[in-house]
């Protein structure tokens, strides 16, 4: 229910209170009334008093039944003005009554009426009651002069005078109404802005712990903005090289956004990323790409956009896009403000999720050669299989194992050591394919799982790492192909029993596992045992 049918309801139900007051005044007024004898044709009073009542009492049950009914302000305004026409026949039917009794105190009465009139319209209602009210008194007043000069003399002194003062009851009330009703009409709007503003910043914390949460910060952002603007779709949209990608919508999947070219200066949302302004688009023309997609058809259709830069450091990283249904000339003054703090929460949003994305990839890498850690080394295996279940390809593992580094370290240092293993990851990486997996196992061990490669090609790989050596550096591997059943686990032990079967054996070159071959306990002779087992994986040897 909005405000203005709140007010008329409101009005309405003090109006059938004052009603019922009518029902008892008039009423009675009617009884006490004794009519001059000469003057014939008297309306009975009971009957009148009768028919007073039960025109009162059907007008109030209308108006309660109308505004139970009625929920719109326009039906409850024109019902308001029938409730008040009706008020002043009822009063100026009674004044008939009374006309040749021109000091009767049923003239109260229409004061009432002059007071419903203030309170219902404002000055301008008053005023109107007065003047009809008065103009058909005025009218009654002379024809019973006329009929019964004798006994009704027209007095216009007494006609003036009650004209004059119902009114200045009508402009002095009709004008403190006025006042209260623009005093009401800033009360409402200052509820109203409070609420906006109430429900703007619940938006605002919903998006802040969206953001603080997770990884659907960019889809909240987008459905707050919905909500906020009553955009029928929101595109946000960040930078990728040459291009402005869909990241997050509302509306539409994401994934159905078209990428939007940097050099296309048709385009507003391109515009807002350049040149950091937000703009209205009164007229909006969508770009051919969004034509063409079923789930753009929101976006085809839109008669009217809006495109806000998104900011960090005055710099910007994308740009939310929205279009709307309806034909928009000015953005509200504060739906403008909260866009723009909703694009500052977009950014907030799309800085966190880089970073996580950052902190992500740093807890995959080894430091020290920026190859995959053992925990990234993991999950490339798992995907790997998983894709080798689905079609069917092979796939190898590399277990390579430095030989030697302790004592590489102990003659040129643990500094020389780190040197030694960065370009070791360097001169291998440029021998492996980019759908290779590479990874720091740990220490001076090396592992890398190779799709789409046999046995016997995967072994041909491994002596290729080998040769590749730089100076100074000595390296065994081992060689596994999965079986097709075996977990992960079990392939990479099996690489494993391999690798050490050749140092075992003096190191140096590469072999191949065997199918079902038993794990053996790691021994070597020519190594420390007690330097690889109680270092930290992750030690720069």
């Amino acid at each position: 229910m909005t405000a203005l049918v709140e007010e008329l309801t409101r009005r309405a139900l003090v109006m059938r209170r004052v009603r019922a007051v009518m029902g008892i005044l008039i009423p009675l007024e009617m009884l006490l009334y004794v009519p001059p004898r000469s003057i014939p044709g008297a309306l009975d009073p009971v009957r009148s008093a009768a028919f007073v009542v039960a025109s009162l009492l059907l007008l109030t049950v209308s108006s309660a039944a109308v505004h139970r009914r009625a929920k719109d302000a326009p039906t409850l305004i024109r019902w308001a003005r029938v409730e008040l026409a009706t008020d002043a026949a009822i009063v100026l039917a009674v004044l008939q009554t009374f006309a040749f009794d021109q000091f009767s105190s049923i003239w109260t009465v229409l004061v009432i009426v002059v007071l419903e009139g203030a309170f219902r319209e404002g000055l301008g209602g008053a005023l109107v009651v007065w003047a009809a009210t008065g103009t058909a008194f005025v009218g009654i007043q002379v024809a019973a002069a006329s009929a019964y000069p004798a006994t009704a003399p027209l007095d216009a002194g007494a006609i003036v005078f009650r004209a004059v003062v119902t009114g200045l009851v009508a402009v002095v009330a009709g004008s403190l109404a006025s006042q209260l009703q623009a005093a009401v009409g800033r009360h409402r709007a200052s509820e109203i802005a409070l609420a906006e503003q109430c429900a703007d910043l619940r938006l605002i914390g919903r998006v802040s712990r969206a953001i603080a949460a997770g990884p659907e910060a960019r889809g909240e952002v987008c459905r707050a903005v919905a909500e906020l603007t009553g955009a029928d779709l929101v595109m946000l949209y960040e930078p990728v090289g040459n291009l402005l990608r869909g990241t997050a919508a509302a509306g539409c999947p994401a994934g159905a956004l078209p990428a939007l070219r940097l050099d296309d200066e048709t385009s507003g949302t391109v515009r807002a990323y350049r040149t950091a302004l937000l703009t209205l688009v009164a007229e909006a023309d969508p770009p051919q790409a969004f034509t063409t997609s079923p789930h753009l058809v929101k976006a085809a259709d839109a008669a009217s956009a809006v495109f806000v830069p998104v900011l960090r450091d005055q710099r910007p990283i994308g740009a939310l896009a929205l279009t709307f249904d309806s034909r928009i000339e000015q953005l509200p003054t504060r739906v403008a403000v909260a866009l723009e703090v909703l694009a500052e929460e977009a950014a907030v949003a799309i800085t966190r999720a880089d970073a996580a994305l950052q902190l992500a990839e740093q807890a995959r890498r080894d430091p020290l050669t920026g190859l995959a850690n053992r925990r990234g080394w993991e999950e490339a295996l798992d995907i790997e299989l998983d894709r080798s279940a689905r079609t069917g390809a092979p796939v190898s593992v590399l277990m390579l194992d430095l030989d030697g580094l302790k004592s590489f370290n102990d003659t040129y240092g643990h500094q020389a050591g780190d040197r030694l293993l960065s370009a070791t990851a360097q001169a291998w990486l440029g021998r492996l394919r980019p759908t290779d997996v590479l990874a720091r196992y740990g220490g001076d061990e090396f592992v890398a799982v190779l799709p789409g490669c046999t046995a016997s090609t995967a072994l041909r790989v491994a002596d290729a790492l080998l040769a590749a050596l730089p100076p100074g550096g000595g390296c065994s591997a081992g060689v596994a192909c999965w079986d097709g059943s075996e977990d992960a686990a079990m392939l990479q032990t099996r690489a494993d029993t391999a690798l050490y079967a050749v140092k075992r054996a003096g190191g140096g070159r590469a072999a191949e596992a065997e199918p079902d071959a038993a794990p053996q306990p790691r021994r070597e002779a020519t190594r420390c045992e007690t330097d690889r087992d109680t270092r930290p994986k992750d030690r720069r040897s």
